[in-house]
């Protein structure tokens, strides 16, 4: 892909065991095919991989998801190659046609219920999952993410009520900060606090949401928590403003750092914030007519994915 070769696409019937390998072994039979003459169609790889990214930008999927780095760190090795994931992408077992893995998921609350007494021993026992519903009811932050927003709304049967990041809420209580002038900032802010000069800067370091933290630094703490989990992460990417170049970037970078789950949902920012109609003040936009047609759009496209193919380490900079 990087060097814009072609891509052969294959059907499973017309050239068998690719399913059943990976790495060099999945390489060399690729090859073989190929030479054969085997391929039902080829395309040029940029192509392919543009189509992926568009995907990505308007869908947020498909998810992405790198069987060598799965295979080559399994503990199922013995079994056979993995085929596959969960919908998720943080679960990767053995399936075969005898034997089907399935899903089945417990999450703890570590700060709520744990206290360290035995170590245990398991071929498979770690894998992070999305947590939205057992995290809300526990007052915790989902999963292995950092905070969206400072603040939120919360939906129960009597209506709906905005909350506060109750860590940040504590903070700014004991520092004499917390008052309604400070909660009609935060809304007005978006749930951010980096633009509300009376906070402190250590608060400021401390309360980043996501779309505040180098997505290049959430990829390399999934590739350091990857060595403690023996399964794989349901690891979402936040790019507020996402564009080819950045998600090609990104993409290539989380890959060479061996994640097994590159992408579960790729999020971006709502082009207006529901939470804010609580001000009471009509909030201005301005509105951009663009004059490129289609195709143009497609072209510049292109033209940052590839410029972040070819200039990879500067696009690492731009696109974290």
């Amino acid at each position: 892909q990087q060097a814009s070769q072609d891509w052969s696409l294959m059907c499973p019937n017309d050239c068998p065991g690719l399913d059943e390998c990976w790495g060099e072994e999945f390489e060399n039979l690729y090859s073989k095919y190929e030479k054969e003459g085997r391929a039902k169609r080829v395309v040029k790889a940029q192509q392919l991989w543009y189509a992926i990214i568009e995907s990505q930008t308007e869908t947020g999927t498909p998810y992405m998801l790198y069987k060598d780095a799965c295979n080559r760190k399994s503990n199922q090795q013995n079994l056979g190659t993995i085929k596959c994931s969960n919908l998720c992408t943080e679960i990767v077992e053995y399936t075969s046609k005898d034997e089907v893995a399935v899903c089945n998921l417990a999450s703890i609350a570590l700060n709520m219920y744990v206290t360290p007494e035995h170590g245990v021993l398991n071929s498979l026992l770690l894998a992070p999952m999305p947590t939205a519903s057992t995290a809300q009811i526990l007052g915790n932050n989902e999963s292995i993410e950092p905070y969206t927003s400072n603040i939120y709304t919360r939906r129960v049967l009597s209506g709906e009520f905005q909350i506060v990041n109750p860590h940040l809420l504590k903070d700014l209580t004991e520092r004499g900060l917390w008052n309604e002038e400070m909660k009609n900032q935060l809304i007005a802010q978006n749930g951010s606090i980096q633009g509300i000069p009376t906070i402190p800067d250590d608060l400021k370091e401390l309360y980043k949401t996501v779309w505040e933290i180098s997505q290049k630094t959430i990829l390399k703490m999934a590739a350091d928590r990857g060595a403690f989990i023996d399964q794989s992460q349901s690891l979402n990417i936040h790019i507020a403003e996402p564009n080819y170049g950045k998600l090609t970037s990104m993409h290539f970078y989380g890959w060479k750092l061996g994640l097994k789950t590159g992408m579960y949902y790729l999020r971006t920012k709502p082009a207006a914030n529901p939470i804010q109609f609580t001000l009471n003040k009509e909030k201005l936009k301005e509105t951009q007519k663009s004059t490129s047609n289609e195709e143009e759009t497609k072209e510049r496209n292109i033209a940052a994915m590839v410029c972040s193919l070819e200039n990879r380490d500067e696009c690492l900079m731009c696109g974290s």
